[in-house]
């Protein structure tokens, strides 16, 4: 029969062999646990660094270096946005009325007085008997967002080209705008509520040959 001194000898032996064993398991389960998470909080902090912005009807994708510079971009975009649905204008029906339902969308209330203001003087008629376009040219603004509703100042040039001669504007426009849902034809879930045009100055006019 066995000594039972070496066979408890035997017995403590194997259980700090089991204990140590364990514990190597644990520990690389740990070291395994932290370092999925650690790379699970990497993928999610370098996915919400990216953002997506629409200029022109394209989707853009660019970096995000905070959420200021973000919110800067999405609601330039959408002002702009609005103002080229709004100011590029074909002697179309079908053209003037599509755009002006994609720039309800950007704000309701604003494309509506523009819409009825130009329909009450004759301006779509007028454009489509000529027949004349109309078309705006971005230069510049001044974002706020530092403050609720946001504030955007907008600077561009207007151009109305008729048969014979081309008039240039220069155009400054204010406007005011809040957060709402977003949607794949308000993709910056914005809406413009207040509207502006502070200045619409004739600058020149060419004779077009």
């Amino acid at each position: 029969m066995k000594d039972p001194i070496a066979f408890m000898g035997d017995i403590q032996s194997s259980f700090r062999k089991t204990k140590l064993l364990s514990m190597l398991v644990i520990f690389s389960c740990v070291i395994i646990s932290l370092g999925a998470i650690w790379m699970a909080y990497s993928f999610a902090k370098d996915s919400s660094s990216h953002i997506y912005v629409v200029d022109q009807g394209y989707v853009l994708a660019a970096n995000r270096q905070d959420n200021a510079i973000q919110k800067d971009l999405e609601v330039l975009n959408h002002v702009r946005r609005f103002h080229e649905l709004m100011y590029n204008i074909a002697p179309d029906e079908r053209a003037i009325t599509s755009n002006i339902s994609e720039a309800a969308a950007l704000g309701v209330k604003p494309s509506d007085e523009i819409d009825r203001s130009r329909r009450e003087k004759s301006f779509y008629t007028q454009l489509i008997q000529l027949p004349a376009v109309e078309e705006f040219q971005y230069d510049s603004a001044r974002v706020d967002v530092s403050s609720y509703p946001f504030k955007v100042r907008l600077y561009g040039t207007l151009w109305y080209i008729r048969p014979t001669n081309a008039a240039r504007y220069s155009f400054q426009s204010y406007c005011e705008l809040i957060n709402t849902a977003r949607s794949p034809r308000n993709p910056h879930g914005l809406s413009i509520e207040r509207f502006i045009v502070e200045r619409q100055e004739q600058l020149e006019i060419t004779t077009r040959r």
